[in-house]
């Protein structure tokens, strides 16, 4: 079974209607009808929580949407760590402080270090992400990544959980 890493641009589509939201949707029945299984990690979950905030915030959605995203964020995280088939990496001091050469190596921000180290450890054999930068490095270290924002990218995703 495939093992495929999601970013915080990507996760957060799951929850948050916008382009690249339906792959996004595939992705996650896959996982639960066991055709896939996605790895994250523990920053991604706290990244999703502020940007459904930050909709609110921005009057974007109103607080009972926001609730109810975090609810269905909460909820389905958890459901899908229990079935096996959601791998959520901690963040604890290890993890940071071996994400720091990514920040000088590969000039990361801390956040998306922290993205690339723990795709690492999940072992994942590819990497999904809207961020482009991001995304250029991750190509650079010579890893199988996708845009899950770019037709073309999204349409080969979607041909692997079909095939």
């Amino acid at each position: 079974m495939i093992r495929a890493y999601l970013d915080s641009s990507a996760f957060l589509k799951q929850f948050n209607e916008e382009i690249g939201s339906e792959v996004a949707h595939k992705l996650f029945v896959a996982c639960e009808n066991g055709k896939i299984e996605l790895a994250t990690s523990q920053w991604t979950i706290g990244e999703t929580i502020a940007a459904i905030d930050r909709k609110f915030r921005r009057n974007e959605i109103t607080e009972e949407n926001r609730d109810a995203s975090l609810r269905f964020l909460v909820e389905l995280t958890d459901h899908l760590v229990h079935k096996k088939c959601l791998m959520i990496i901690p963040l604890d001091q290890n993890v940071v402080s071996a994400s720091w050469k990514y920040i000088t190596s590969d000039h990361l921000s801390a956040d998306d270090a922290v993205q690339l180290l723990s795709y690492v450890i999940t072992k994942s054999e590819t990497f999904l992400a809207s961020d482009k930068y991001l995304l250029d490095a991750i190509k650079q270290e010579g890893i199988d990544c996708y845009n899950i924002e770019d037709e073309k990218d999204a349409g080969k995703i979607i041909k692997t959980l079909e095939g």
